[in-house]
């Protein structure tokens, strides 16, 4: 019934002088809207929490409709309260022991973290243990190779002096015989 009166109501010409009937979207004549092609458009439908509704009408002198409506509070089921545990004062003893039991948690969990601490630690002096012994077998390798390659071009260095001088020798001989003995 309610909605039946908001559905008159509106479906009615917005002059209010006439009160004529407007005619329903489906007798109008209209361009038919073409679908867009490709994925289905669904629609899932909407969950409605009925409430209690007022609804009052209201002419307008300006030509329009004023709708007010009211809403109710909601009627709900109330929220079941936890039940009151009966107050219980602790003594001394269950004090004490609780202090006991939390100190006991705070140490194992410092040892625990401590033992991480050392763990972490232990890895990396293991690490930089490693690293340096890297280290000292670059420079001893490179060192054993720079001195092999300081050799052989010493070396090379006094064949070619060396041969260097027996053809200043020969040369020496072949220009003038006597000034080999000099």
């Amino acid at each position: 019934m309610l909605i039946g009166l908001v559905r008159d109501s509106v479906m009615q010409c917005f002059c209010h002088t006439c009160r004529a009937p407007v005619l329903p979207a489906a007798h109008r004549r209209s361009v038919p809207v073409k679908k867009p092609i490709g994925k289905p458009r669904t629609k899932q439908p909407k969950k409605v929490k009925f409430i209690t509704t007022e609804i009052r009408c209201q002419e307008m002198s300006k030509g329009g409709l004023a709708y007010e409506v009211i809403l109710a509070e909601p009627v709900g089921v109330p929220v079941p309260r936890r039940a009151d545990s009966p107050e219980k004062t602790p003594s001394v003893e269950e004090i004490q022991e609780k202090l006991k039991a939390a100190e006991e948690r705070r140490r194992s969990l410092e040892a625990s973290k401590m033992a991480a601490i050392a763990q972490k630690m232990a890895k990396i002096e293991e690490a930089s243990r490693i690293r340096s012994e890297q280290t000292n077998n670059f420079i001893s390798t490179t060192k054993e190779a720079l001195d092999a390659k300081m050799e052989t071009h010493e070396e090379k260095r006094e064949a070619y002096i060396n041969e260097l001088r027996a053809r200043l020798k020969d040369h020496l001989e072949g220009a003038d015989p006597g000034a080999a003995d000099r």
